[in-house]
């Protein structure tokens, strides 16, 4: 009997991250990618301020160095922020980026569309998180009845 709740109640928390690996990738990453597209065919542009300082995160084990930088932008008076990613410092660049964002949705920007697009659309055709949340909500629902005969017998 024992036995059989531990594997509904392991089930039940499988299934869980499971359904929440599926939604993200089904509901969110197609959110996100069309967002992408309606920013690189209907964004506006504006001016964003750089920040001063710039943070460098290395990776050892690729010997990758991610910089990145905050920068503000204000749309109708309100002031929006954002991160910008870039791979090698340039000291001679401007403390000006063209920053382009949603109207309707200001806050939603982004420094380089079309890479975010990509990288977006990348996220969304992926197939293999997909395949991987499937299988393991098979798993858990398999898991769930094992646990239920077992509390039967």
């Amino acid at each position: 009997m024992l036995r059989g709740m531990i594997r509904i109640f392991i089930s039940l928390i499988v299934g869980f991250f499971a359904f929440k690996g599926l939604y993200e990738i089904v509901f969110e990453d197609k959110d996100k990618m069309l967002k992408f597209e309606k920013l690189f065919n209907e964004g506006k542009k504006t001016t964003a301020y750089l920040n001063s300082e710039y943070k460098t995160v290395t990776y050892n084990n690729r010997d990758l160095n991610i910089n990145n930088i905050d920068y503000t932008y204000s749309v109708e008076g309100t002031e929006y922020s954002g991160t910008y990613f870039f791979d090698q410092v340039n000291t001679s660049e401007s403390n000006t980026l063209t920053v382009y964002y949603l109207p309707e949705e200001p806050a939603f920007n982004a420094i380089n569309v079309q890479k975010k697009l990509n990288n977006a659309k990348k996220n969304y055709e992926e197939k293999t998180g997909l395949w991987l949340s499937i299988g393991t909500l098979v798993v858990s629902i398999l898991l769930l009845f094992s646990g239920i005969r077992k509390l039967k017998n």
